[in-house]
């Protein structure tokens, strides 16, 4: 006579998952009864804390001094025309990016009963100083120096030779063919558009005027 051997079945129990913080879920990758690898590092849920919204902005170099920690930013939202919303400024990455020339900043609203979403279009509005007299120049006269940022001038020697002068700028925004100079150039400068590398400090130049 053959008798069969009965094994038990067990069960597991479902597995939970605890977020370290509140939030509601935006995304999930994994359905019901799907078999979850140990160790695989496969993101199973997206979780988003709704009650503070983390805005992240660029600001340009040449503002950064008036940026502190705890001051008030006001953020408008393309999603709610015509309302204003007050942020914190709660840190920044405390160095200068070396390619945008930007700080990037992190500010915190207190979304409360706003109705603000993540991933939402704003803008930032920065409290500061009144910006000083600035001028824009071709992006292609930028000398790029050990030193710093220089721009080539035309000016008049002591014997009335015209030659180069090379001055120290600071530069501000920029779109990629002009650039912001917010220091060291003055309103009626002669700015050579696109200097020589070889260019140096006294050289004797001639001006061309383009034809129109």
């Amino acid at each position: 006579m053959f008798f069969p051997r009965i094994r038990k079945k067990r069960w597991h129990s479902p597995t939970k998952i605890y977020a370290p913080f509140d939030g509601v879920i935006t995304a999930r990758t994994v359905d019901t009864g799907q078999l979850i690898n140990q160790g695989a590092g496969t993101e199973l849920f997206h979780l988003q804390a709704l009650n503070t919204l983390r805005v992240y902005t660029n600001v340009p170099e040449a503002y950064t001094e008036s940026i502190k920690p705890t001051m008030k930013v006001m953020l408008t939202f393309a999603a709610h025309p015509g309302q204003t919303f007050s942020g914190t400024l709660v840190r920044t990455a405390d160095a200068i990016d070396s390619v945008s020339r930007t700080l990037l900043v992190e500010i915190d609203i207190d979304t409360g009963k706003a109705g603000l979403m993540p991933d939402s279009l704003a803008q930032v509005h920065f409290k500061g100083p009144i910006a000083q007299q600035s001028l824009t120049v071709p992006a292609s006269a930028i000398i790029f120096r050990g030193e710093g940022l220089r721009l080539g001038t035309v000016t008049k020697d002591s014997n009335g030779n015209t030659v180069a002068r090379l001055v120290p700028v600071t530069i501000g925004e920029g779109d990629g063919a002009t650039e912001q100079i917010v220091s060291g150039l003055n309103p009626g400068n002669h700015v050579i558009q696109d200097p020589p590398d070889s260019l140096v400090e006294g050289q004797r130049v001639t001006v061309v005027h383009p034809q129109h």
